[in-house]
């Protein structure tokens, strides 16, 4: 038998293919030849593309090529054009079609979780397909069918939609940021069901909006009046989502503040967990409570639901969501920028004083650089011990709190130097807010006061930190660099 980590020979790969083609006659070798692999490369109806397994192709051509069952989740497509390809019974979850040119049709196939960013998807047939919680951004769908199509939980920002009739779509809890329509059918209820950017759809002019089963057409200046006189017929049938986003359309902020709460009631009345977290989506997303008022959220939640009577699986997924809840309303609302810090300490936990000069250096640097932030610190008390600091604020700021405890804890200028490397090296993205921050940060002033320091017994030691590093998650693009330091 094969030890672990050893190097099977070309004779013996050659055999297991051989009793591979037994069971699979039809499928190849993933070899070089094999490969799925492809760079500026042109590929017309004699590729094979049923038979291809997490491919890679960036600029490429695909012409009249069909996909058919093919089991392509993870597959990359970026900066391609597909021009008269067919995709059916195919599996492409979690796939990359950035930056990619999509003239299709496709029947029954996943695209879950897939990133459509900068991708063009125009003269397509879509028809009882799903892209759950795919990601747009700049993106263009023109002049395409979709029939019984999902885009439950997807995100859009800044695209564009022209041509379209959209009426035979799911939408719901979807995000919608900057949305462009010319010449688009919406779903007359289903757009009611997204957590955020309906006062920016129904405002457009080039939207008309229609029920999936009926001829009922209307633009969007009557749209508004129409759902309002519908809001008695929402209310019966517990949809509180669309009751909130008229309440918020037309300013009804209490009313909007109550709906939540009564949906929330009824979501842990009736054990409807899917619906506590699209609730809190968007409460947390969009704008229109206080911090305290999210917090009564919250506290409803932890409070009125009696998990005696929860079988298991409903009181695991009640976790689940309490979890995703608190993310959402106290840990990181309003769609802020999240930056999560890592401390690596050399000290132990029963080193009181030390963990308590910690502390204080961390609340003090947070209210001097973000006061206006939401935080909380995780402290693992491994040996030696661990913190993580998670801060959600404007991505400059957080920048600002990382770098000021870096130079604290660390005396290290590392950070600052390569932040500013990145800066001058990437001239076309616009990072002056950035640049101004760090300017407040009085560098040179700060590295008198650490050499002074040096001087003087501390309590902490640059010796105490083995390392300190971040990773953030922005709401919008932030360039790889800058992505963890």
């Amino acid at each position: 038998m094969k030890q672990l980590g050893e190097v099977f020979s070309k004779l013996e790969i050659e055999s297991a293919n051989d009793f591979l083609t037994t069971i699979v006659p039809l499928e190849p070798l993933r070899d070089e030849k094999n490969s799925f692999e492809g760079v500026g490369q042109k590929y017309d109806q004699a590729f094979n593309g049923s038979l291809m397994r997490h491919g890679k192709y960036s600029d490429c051509e695909f012409e009249d090529v069909k996909f058919v069952g093919t089991v392509g989740n993870n597959t990359i497509l970026r900066n391609c054009k597909l021009h008269n390809c067919t995709f059916e019974n195919a599996n492409f979850i979690y796939s990359d079609f950035s930056h990619s040119e999509l003239s299709i049709t496709s029947h029954s196939n996943r695209f879950d979780f897939g990133d459509f960013s900068q991708a063009r998807i125009i003269n397509s047939e879509m028809e009882a397909s799903t892209f759950r919680e795919c990601y747009f951004q700049n993106s263009k769908i023109e002049k395409s069918g979709f029939n019984q199509c999902e885009f439950t939980n997807s995100t859009f920002k800044n695209c564009s939609f022209k041509k379209l009739d959209l009426s035979m779509v799911s939408l719901d809890f979807c995000e919608f940021y900057k949305p462009v329509f010319c010449d688009v059918i919406l779903p007359f209820f289903g757009i009611l069901n997204i957590v955020n950017g309906f006062e920016q759809i129904v405002t457009q002019k080039e939207v008309l909006f229609k029920p999936a089963s009926s001829d009922y057409l209307v633009k969007s200046d009557d749209y508004i009046d129409n759902i309002r006189l519908l809001k008695p017929i929402f209310f019966c049938e517990h949809n509180f989502l669309a009751l909130a986003n008229i309440y918020a359309f037309d300013g009804e902020t209490e009313n909007t503040y109550a709906t939540i709460f009564h949906g929330l009631e009824y979501a842990c009345k009736e054990k409807n967990f899917s619906l506590i977290r699209q609730l809190c989506r968007f409460a947390s997303i969009n704008n229109y409570f206080n911090l305290n008022q999210l917090k009564s959220f919250y506290e409803f939640l932890e409070n009125n639901i009696d998990v005696k009577q929860l079988e298991y699986v409903e009181y695991r997924n009640y976790l689940n969501e309490l979890y995703i809840a608190k993310s959402l309303l106290i840990d990181c609302p309003f769609n802020r920028d999240i930056i999560e810090v890592k401390v690596k300490t050399n000290f132990n936990h029963s080193d009181v004083a030390k963990l308590a000069e910690t502390f204080r250096v961390i609340n003090t640097t947070i209210e001097k650089y973000a006061p206006d932030s939401n935080n909380h610190i995780v402290v693992r008390h491994n040996s030696p011990v661990d913190i993580t600091l998670v801060i959600s604020d404007n991505i400059y700021v957080l920048y600002l709190v990382f770098l000021a405890l870096q130079l604290i804890f660390s005396k290290s200028f590392n950070g600052i130097e390569k932040i500013q490397s990145i800066i001058k090296n990437r001239h076309e993205i616009k990072l002056q807010k950035l640049e101004e921050q760090l300017k407040k940060l009085e560098i040179e002033k700060l590295k008198n006061e650490l050499d002074n320091s040096k001087n003087h017994n501390s309590i902490l030691l640059p010796s105490d930190f083995n390392n300190i590093s971040y990773i953030v998650k922005t709401a919008n693009d932030l360039p790889n660099e800058l992505r963890r330091l």
